[in-house]
């Protein structure tokens, strides 16, 4: 996912061993890649472990980027047509 300029790897488990994530742990431990963040979605709790976050499935609607500022939204005058 996308949020603002940075990318949030989101990784959704399905079985108990929920905070087994190999491949996640690679992209955030790359620190060129400048990732500071990611979700896990499971059947868990919500906690956080270090720049992990898991919350459970149910909960990933709340996962949103950021809005943008005031200042970069547009609106179109259409007065003139």
């Amino acid at each position: 996912m996308q949020s603002g300029g940075e990318v949030l790897p989101i990784e959704v488990k399905s079985g108990n061993d929920w905070t087994s994530h190999k491949a996640l742990n690679n992209v955030l431990a790359v620190p060129e890649w400048g990732i500071g963040q990611a979700y896990v979605l499971s059947k868990s709790n919500v906690r956080q472990d270090g720049a992990i976050i898991y919350l459970p499935l149910y909960m990933s609607m709340f996962i949103q980027p950021p809005a943008l500022p005031q200042a970069m939204t547009y609106e179109v005058d259409l007065s003139a047509l």
